[in-house]
């Protein structure tokens, strides 16, 4: 089995992603659930990390049906479940690549997985695999951030990071879907699933102040995207971070800043 992800975290990263990433997320995951979920339904969330879309599916299902949360990365299933659970169906955590999921086929009605194909090693691979264990008549859907550019907060951090100080840039290209719907079409059609059906969702988000958020959010940022960062000089990351400010000026309210982020919401019938 596949043993790691392109974006991997541990130690303190899992509770920065759950509190910080979870602010930009939240929107597009309802879309998500709006798409794919239906009450007492199977579900599985794929690369669920913390597990934020999981317990929304569990509440969306209510106490007749069941939600899995799978994902490759032991360090945010071990924080997932010691967080309360929504009030629901049950929620079963399991430490699963998405390219080898542990399940039979034709288990669930619905597989789910937000922000986390554009990650993996095979893209298509992994959507075939989610299809695998799949109902006939079930849906797969996905969330996957469009080009970097129309998320303005996703193109000042990423880009302050990768020219200063990422060891591989190439990892937080791969954050966002640079060739568009082109490239999340070609995922699906290679699996198998002709009939797909791609929304880009814009979601002003109300991000907190610079100094409450901009630090914690690149803690939850995974070692091959923030590189050396915190290891540099505090000169040198106050700079960076000025760089930051600067960028996010336009979109700065009184109490934070309000920014677009744009994603793809993608997804097959069975």
């Amino acid at each position: 089995m596949v043993r790691e992800s392109g974006f991997q975290v541990s130690e303190s990263g899992p509770q920065f992603y759950d509190q910080y990433v979870r602010v930009f997320m939240a929107p597009f995951v309802e879309h998500l659930m709006a798409v794919a979920i239906k009450p007492n339904q199977q579900v599985l969330d794929v690369a669920c990390g913390t597990g934020f879309a999981t317990r929304r599916a569990a509440a969306c299902v209510g106490p007749g049906g069941a939600v899995i949360g799978s994902d490759i990365n032991a360090a945010m299933l071990s924080l997932a479940e010691t967080l309360e659970e929504a009030e629901g169906a049950a929620v079963r955590w399991q430490e699963a690549s998405a390219l080898d999921l542990p399940y039979e086929e034709d288990t669930f009605d619905a597989v789910i997985c937000q922000q986390g194909v554009q990650f993996f090693p095979d893209p298509t691979a992994g959507v075939k695999e989610m299809a695998r264990v799949a109902r006939t008549g079930g849906k797969i859907a996905v969330t996957v951030w469009a080009p970097r550019a129309q998320s303005p907060y996703l193109e000042t951090v990423f880009g302050v990071l990768e020219r200063g100080f990422a060891l591989n840039p190439a990892a937080a290209k791969a954050t966002c879907v640079e060739a568009g719907e082109a490239a999340v079409q070609s995922w699906f059609e290679g699996a198998g699933l002709a009939q797909v059906a791609i929304e880009s969702e814009t979601v002003e988000v109300m991000l907190p102040p610079f100094e409450a958020y901009v630090a914690n959010h690149i803690r939850a940022l995974p070692p091959v995207v923030v590189g050396n960062f915190w290891q540099a000089d505090e000169v040198v990351r106050d700079q960076a971070f000025n760089e930051i400010r600067e960028a996010l000026a336009p979109y700065q309210k009184a109490s934070g800043y309000v920014v677009p982020f744009t994603s793809y919401v993608a997804s097959a019938q069975l």
